[in-house]
């Protein structure tokens, strides 16, 4: 892990088990606790993609549950997922979020999970809270747009979940986002068959093993280095 990311000022993380799922970044040069996911990446795009309603729904679909909060399983949450390519408006966005965010959070002495518990509190009514959601609600639109979903309507409101009232997208509207992305997935599947990279060499027992004694770390990109797919 220290080698992926030994070229990097900031990595995002999401912690492993958590109410909220939502990625952040921090600074390298400390030793990270084996509690969170890390990703060997400090572009603001993959805040935005991550941070989105559509990675929400996929994670929450896949994830593995405690309680009622979320794990966060990258094999199941990040490796499976089907991303589009990345835009211009994502990074601005991302960077949008990463310094509003911080400065709102510094300045209320707040950690994530009181901070999206007001955004998702509907009778939340703060000037900046309701920035927080128009920042989040423009990622959202954005990453619809890097699918080339122009014809879905997000629709996001203040919805009953299994997690109590959230501001996200409703039954019908997250059917239809996890319908698009098995799609896409599938698709992305077969022509790895077609190209002859699926399934995966075999690797050494000796890399084998070693793989699996590393700690987690997931690269930047469309897919992992073998295009693990769900």
């Amino acid at each position: 892990m220290m080698e992926a990311i030994s070229g990097l000022g900031r990595v995002l993380v999401i912690a492993r088990v958590s109410d909220t799922g939502v990625p952040l970044f921090v600074r390298t040069g400390q030793v990270f606790n084996e509690k969170i996911v890390v990703f060997a990446t400090g572009e603001n795009s993959r805040l935005a993609l991550l941070s989105s309603v559509i990675h929400g729904v996929w994670a929450r679909k896949y994830s593995s549950t405690r309680t009622s909060d979320l794990q966060y399983t990258p094999s199941k949450c990040f490796e499976t997922f089907p991303m589009p390519s990345v835009t211009s408006r994502m990074e601005e966005l991302g960077g949008q979020l990463n310094d509003f965010r911080r400065n709102v959070m510094q300045k209320n002495q707040l950690g994530l999970t009181p901070l999206y518990g007001k955004v998702h509190d509907p009778d939340c009514e703060e000037s900046e809270i309701l920035q927080l959601r128009r920042i989040n609600g423009q990622i959202d639109e954005t990453v619809k747009e890097a699918y080339g979903w122009t014809d879905l309507e997000l629709g996001l409101g203040f919805h009953e979940t299994p997690k109590g009232v959230r501001l996200t997208v409703s039954e019908a509207v997250r059917v239809e986002i996890l319908d698009r992305l098995l799609q896409l997935n599938f698709e992305r599947h077969k022509e790895e068959e077609r190209k002859g990279i699926w399934p995966p060499k075999r690797k050494s027992r000796k890399r084998a093993e070693a793989k699996k004694a590393a700690p987690p770390v997931m690269q930047d990109g469309l897919f992992p280095p073998e295009g693990t797919l769900f």
